[in-house]
């Protein structure tokens, strides 16, 4: 930096003495160059450093229910205000950093349900025999909590016993068969299992607690369109939060969220197209 001079650059993230996450930039670091610094490499190298070193404090943050995926990253630094960056996310932040995808031991990290998630552990859904200390969820890997033949809906986290009840309520009253693919992971995601869903209902939904412009189902939409356009009988559908900050007043925050009410009225119209 002192010499505004930037060689090639290989960036490992190691803990216990195994690599957790790497990084190379570009032919340089195979072959490192000399090249003038400029304002742009510096906050690349900074933003990147950042992220690294705040990801697992932000999933602790989140585990233990003080801040949440969907808060902007603004709310916890001013700074990056203006500029297009206000609506970008923690969710956002994290999923979108290419390569960040932890693939080392987190079992002595993890301290088991009494640090999980608050409000989704009260929940009855959340509620099941204790699998053990050596239990994890693997990374990439969704689960099919609900088979079905007519539509797909693939969601994650909160909205995952929303789906589940109106899924159930809409078998039960019209007879329509809901598979729900619980994908558990972002980054990396299970595209192998979402694939295989669509492939045999031909219609998806897909669903999250993030605002519907720009949000994480965004890209899984326009995935399924782009790869399996042929295999759909109804264009992909989006059920998400509404495109605002997330109220804590509890009556503001069900009208913002997406609730089971609303996947039901989107099921029946995607079923009905």
């Amino acid at each position: 930096i002192a010499t505004k001079e930037l060689p090639g650059a290989v960036v490992l993230v190691a803990r216990h003495g195994r690599v957790a996450w790497r990084k190379a930039y570009g032919s340089r670091a195979i072959e490192p160059e000399h090249e003038v610094m400029t304002l742009d490499t510096i906050f690349d190298l900074a933003s990147l450093t950042k992220i690294v070193a705040t990801a697992t404090s932000i999933m602790i943050l989140i585990e233990q229910g003080k801040v949440r995926l969907s808060d902007p990253v603004v709310q916890f630094i001013p700074e990056m205000k203006g500029g297009g960056r206000d609506a970008i996310t923690l969710e956002q932040l994290l999923t979108h950093t290419a390569g960040f995808a932890p693939d080392f031991d987190l079992r002595d990290h993890w301290t088991g349900y009494d640090e999980a998630i608050k409000r989704l552990y009260r929940e009855p859904f959340g509620r099941a025999p204790y699998p053990g200390p050596d239990f994890m969820v693997p990374f990439g890997k969704a689960r099919i909590w609900k088979e079905g033949s007519d539509l797909t809906v693939v969601t994650y986290g909160a909205v995952v016993p929303r789906a589940l009840q109106a899924a159930q309520r809409i078998e039960r009253e019209q007879g329509i068969s809901v598979e729900l693919v619980d994908l558990r992971t972002l980054q990396p995601y299970d595209w192998e299992a979402i694939a295989a869903s669509v492939r045999k209902t031909s219609r998806v939904l897909v669903a999250h607690e993030d605002v519907l412009s720009f949000g994480y189902g965004a890209e899984i939409a326009a995935r399924i369109a782009d790869e399996l356009f042929e295999d759909l009988d109804a264009p992909v559908r989006r059920v998400a939060a509404k495109d605002t900050f997330v109220a804590y007043q509890p009556t503001l925050e069900d009208e913002i969220l997406p609730q089971a009410e609303d996947l039901f009225r989107a099921m029946e119209e995607l079923a009905k197209f």
